[in-house]
């Protein structure tokens, strides 16, 4: 038992397979900590995840939020507003202002080996405002990160940007992908210390200190880029201690995310092809 008080936060869209496992793991959470509340963030559900999320709640503490964007704006800007709205919420719950941590998880298979233990392992860190996830194979998750001197722009800018530079000069988009996101999949073993300090980050699961993340708000830039940098940038200027917990371990790294950038950096056809539906 952890003598703290959580708030967990989930966007979901449409995951009625993988909501099983997730209150599993949500179970796990909760029973340990002092006290807890949940807020599942809903937006435009075919399948049968908003009955599950209601039915979950009844003997929870926690509420279920909806949004129904009818396919206004892209999905970054629709993440944008939906994780604001548990931020609104609990900005106007004086009750839940009062807790110790928020705790962001994506609802998908992202997070399926994470557990109470390795979460109440990482807060054990002394002087932090917010921690983020890592993977034990490959880290994923390049569109939300920036690191100092090491990464500090959208990927997905930068190997537009260079192509229109270098179009001309019978280039190979593959080698743009591997400049330029490949490369970071492998960040545990280009960044040695367990505490990796980050200006952004999230990789499916983050953990704030409320009192400093209810200050700001998510932004990206109307949809241009990921929702966690814009917040993540004004909380690291104001307040810092912002850290990648390499023992955090959420999943293995193996997913679309990956296996799409794996294959843009093999095979020039691949890289072509998403290169064209970045570009739209």
């Amino acid at each position: 038992m952890l003598n703290k008080k959580i708030i967990l936060c989930s966007t979901i869209k449409n995951e009625e397979r993988n909501l099983k496992k997730f209150f599993s793991i949500l179970n796990d959470i909760t029973e340990n900590f002092e006290d807890y509340y949940l807020i599942f963030v809903l937006s435009d559900c075919t399948d049968n995840s908003k009955k599950l999320c209601q039915n979950y709640l009844k003997n929870k503490k926690g509420f279920v939020l909806t949004k129904n964007f009818k396919k206004q704006f892209n999905r970054i800007k629709r993440l944008e507003i939906c994780r604001n709205e548990y931020l609104n919420y609990i900005n106007n719950k004086k009750k839940l202002k009062n807790f110790n941590y928020l705790l962001v998880m994506d609802a998908d298979n992202v997070n399926n080996n994470i557990n109470f233990n390795i979460i109440k392992n990482s807060l054990k860190k002394k002087e932090w405002n917010a921690l983020f996830a890592s993977q034990s194979i490959f880290y994923y998750d390049i569109f939300a990160l920036r690191i100092k001197g090491l990464i500090e722009y959208n990927f997905i800018d930068k190997i537009k940007n260079e192509f229109e530079i270098y179009k001309t000069q019978n280039l190979i988009v593959k080698k743009l992908f591997k400049k330029y996101l490949v490369k970071f999949f492998f960040l545990n073993k280009i960044k040695k210390n367990r505490y990796i300090e980050v200006i952004s980050a999230f990789g499916g699961l983050a953990i704030y200190r409320l009192d400093k993340i209810l200050n700001f708000n998510y932004d990206s830039q109307n949809g241009n880029v990921c929702e966690h940098v814009g917040l993540n940038k004004r909380l690291h200027k104001k307040y810092g201690k912002l850290y990648i917990d390499k023992k955090l371990i959420n999943g293995h790294g193996i997913n679309i995310h990956t296996i799409n950038g794996l294959l843009c950096f093999y095979f020039e056809y691949f890289a072509k092809r998403f290169f064209k539906k970045i570009s739209k």
